[in-house]
């Protein structure tokens, strides 16, 4: 008599990486470079106003604080969507990092570890807004987009869990940042400059909308409303 047998896929083989080199992957360099990008690209636009300033220490400041912004959100998302991560198949887009995973780190250090950078970016982001560090809007622009880049994942508001992760996702990357570099040379922000940088917002939904798609399942499995499921 034959016995069949389902198969059983192998467990994930444990990288030898260490906790530190996990969080740096976690961190999703290649999305931080792409922040980089969109921010110069709010830095050249602010540049062509007539009342630009070209503070040099400003730039790098809000340069500084966005991308530890942009690591602590991606970190807290990392620990947030470990349940979906763990079912869907990763795409190089999609699926987080796989860090997480490969490496075996508890889910709450990059948890523990996002939120207390998001704290240092806020408390240095108020220290330069009251030192007047950084000009007009931007530190207001800055703690915005921090509190909205952590809520995405985080509850009560999760927005990745019921339906409007994806505006607000695109309404972060695709405005916000930019306006923020905007803001850093120019200290205010125009209608135009929303005008500017409506296109963008709407390719980062339409991105957003694609490399969400191959999760669809994985997360309709945790109980993820997103606009695909």
């Amino acid at each position: 008599m034959a016995i069949s047998m389902k198969h059983v896929a192998p467990a994930p083989r444990l990288d030898p990486m260490t906790p530190a080199r996990a969080l740096v992957a976690m961190s999703r360099p290649s999305q931080v470079a792409l922040v980089w990008v969109i921010y110069a690209a709010g830095v050249m636009l602010g540049l062509a106003r007539p009342e630009a300033r070209a503070d040099v220490w400003a730039m790098a400041l809000a340069a500084l604080l966005i991308t530890a912004a942009a690591v602590a959100a991606h970190l807290v998302n990392e620990a947030e969507d470990a349940a979906t991560d763990r079912l869907t198949e990763r795409t190089a887009f999609s699926g987080g990092s796989g860090a997480l995973e490969a490496s075996g780190v508890d889910p709450a250090v990059p948890l523990r570890e996002g939120l207390l950078l998001a704290g240092t970016v806020a408390a240095i982001t108020w220290i330069a807004w009251l030192a007047q560090a950084l000009p007009g809007v931007a530190a207001p622009l800055v703690l915005v987009g921090l509190v909205g880049a952590l809520f995405y994942s985080l509850p009560p508001l999760a927005a990745m869990r019921h339906g409007w992760g994806e505006a607000l996702n695109a309404a972060l990357g695709g405005m916000l940042l930019p306006l923020a570099g905007v803001a850093v040379v120019a200290g205010r922000i125009e209608l135009a400059d929303i005008l500017a940088f409506t296109p963008l917002a709407l390719v980062v939904l339409v991105s957003v909308m694609a490399t969400a798609w191959p999760d669809r399942e994985a997360d309709a499995a945790t109980g993820k409303a997103t606009l695909q499921v």
